[in-house]
This record gives structure tokens, sequence and C-alpha cells, in this order.
């Protein structure tokens, strides 16, 4: 029932987001004989303050999942990702935990479609093109995760994290030049990252025995 409740909140609510932007959009300043003593709400305020709304609503949806996480009961929590993330099109979370348990559930293509999704939606696009490399990453299909991790690691946000999932598909389709590059981007770019020089080095090794097998 309190599911229901809030679904309820949130269809009213989102209905009322774009009722109260346009009813704001049309509205026409009164005339001066007949000021009020409150300012009218604009069109913006009017807006953050039912997105504030939604916020909250979700907030309380996403707390559900951990109960039904606990009673195993993973269908649901796809049903309610699924509603958060069209309340909050950029709740990556809810992209990435949905997709997560679609897959573990044996829909592999499912959880695809969910991250590719997300990516057409969301504002945040360079986490999920990361998620969704490492998902193929996961799958062993690494031709696939590189094509989105390519995409992920030349965004300038771009994490350290980006780069070792690219690394990581190079390494299984034993691309080693491209292995070595990456982790000599990663060492470069981010000099703190403490896996950076390890990996760097043995992914030379790597190249370097590749080499020497091929030489007749």
């Amino acid at each position: 029932m309190m599911i229901r409740s809030m679904i309820s909140v949130l269809t009213a609510v989102c209905g009322l987001l774009s009722c109260s932007f346009a009813f704001a959009q049309t509205q026409k300043p009164a005339a001066k004989e007949q000021k009020s003593t409150t300012e009218p709400r604009t069109a913006t305020e009017s807006k953050l303050q039912v997105e504030g709304i939604v916020s909250a609503v979700v907030d309380d949806l996403w707390k559900e999942t951990d109960q039904y996480w606990h009673h195993g009961d993973y269908y649901r929590i796809i049903a309610l990702c699924r509603l958060s993330v069209e309340a909050d099109p950029s709740f990556n979370e809810a992209y990435t935990g949905g997709a997560y348990l679609i897959w573990s559930l044996g829909d592999a293509v499912g959880a695809d479609d969910f991250l590719s999704y997300g990516i057409d939606h969301t504002t945040q696009k360079t986490a999920l093109y990361q998620d969704l490399g490492r998902h193929f990453n996961a799958t062993k299909r690494y031709e696939a995760a590189e094509k989105y991790l390519r995409i992920a690691t030349s965004r300038p946000d771009a994490g350290p994290l980006a780069y070792s999932q690219l690394a990581y598909s190079y390494k299984n389709q034993k691309k080693y030049p491209q292995l070595v590059a990456t982790w000599e981007a990663v060492v470069k770019k981010f000099p703190g990252f403490p896996s950076g020089p390890p990996n760097l080095a043995s992914a030379k090794a790597l190249a370097a025995s590749s080499s020497a097998e091929t030489k007749p």
C-alpha cells in the first residue's frame, strides 16, 4: 500500500510539474490598482518546488528497495528502479542497480537496453558509458565494452576507473599496444592512482612477451 501511495503521489506531482510550469508562464501581471502583497512565483520557482517534491518521493521509493533486497524480491526492485528513473532521469544508481539485477536474473540483453536507455536520458553520461562498458566486460563481450569505454574515456570528466575498464577489455582481446597506451594515459593523467604504475609494467611485459612469441 505504501508503494501504491507513493506512486500515486509521484504521478500527481509529475502532472503538477507540467501544469504549474505552464500556468506560471501564462500569468499576466496584475493591474496597478490590484497589487498583491505577495510576489507571484516565477516559472522557475514553481518548477524547483515541484522537483523538490518529486525528489523526496523518489528517495522514499529508493529506500523501499532495501527492504525488498533482503526479501529477495528482485523483480519489485527492478520495477522501482524503472519508476525512479522516469521521475529522475539522471538517477544513475537506479540504472546500474536495476541493470545488474536484470542481468543476474538471466536477461543480459534487457540489462543492455536499460543502461542504453539511461545513456539516452541522463545528464551524467560519462558514468553510464563506463557502467555499460563494465557490464559488457563482466559478460565477456569485450569488443562491445571497448566501444563504450572509448567513448567514456574520450570525455573530459572520465576518471581512472573508466580507463581501467578499457584496459581490461584490451587485455582480454590481446590488444597489447592499446593496453600499454591506456595504462600510460592513466599514469600521466592520474599520477596518484596507485594501480597505474604496476599495471603499466605488467602491460609492457605482456606486450614484450607477445612480440617475442610472434618473431620467427
